[in-house]
């Protein structure tokens, strides 16, 4: 087993540990300081959720952070990975700008890297630094 997927298996070990474990009440509180994104991963054909993406941040390009249908988890800044309803949330202490969303990926293999971008993606702002975004991510055509 290569060293990037030893990687990516821990992360999902340890993102699904805290999914498992940590209590969500629900109520989009951000504590003072920090900032709160959360919404939905959906397939841009059928429409329906689409479970374990790893949506997050990081500040290396590209071809750095991705190589070919594998992902290098050490580049990445914050992610979690999408659940059962393709639902994420993102909640990190430090504040962030609309420049820093340039930085948003969501990741699964057999797809297409989504990036985020002004437009068409809309962002929406639903209280003083939390954030709502709907993702629609394509499959790789073979």
């Amino acid at each position: 087993m290569s060293k990037g997927k030893i990687s990516l298996l821990f992360l999902l070990i340890i993102v699904t540990y805290l999914f498992i474990n940590c209590d969500d009440n629900g109520n989009g509180y951000v504590v003072e300081g920090g900032f709160e994104i959360k919404g939905v991963v959906l397939d841009s054909i059928s429409q329906l959720p689409v479970e374990d993406v790893i949506v997050g941040f990081t500040y290396y390009p590209d071809s750095i952070f991705f190589v070919g249908d594998s992902i290098n988890t050490i580049y990445i800044y914050t992610s979690t990975v999408t659940n059962d309803l393709g639902r994420f949330r993102i909640s990190e202490i430090g504040s962030i700008n609309i420049q820093d969303f340039q930085k948003m990926f969501a990741w699964k293999k057999e797809n297409k890297l989504w990036r985020y971008a002004n437009d068409p993606v809309p962002l929406n702002e639903i209280g003083e630094s939390s954030y709502e975004l709907t993702i629609f991510l394509t499959k790789n055509q073979n």
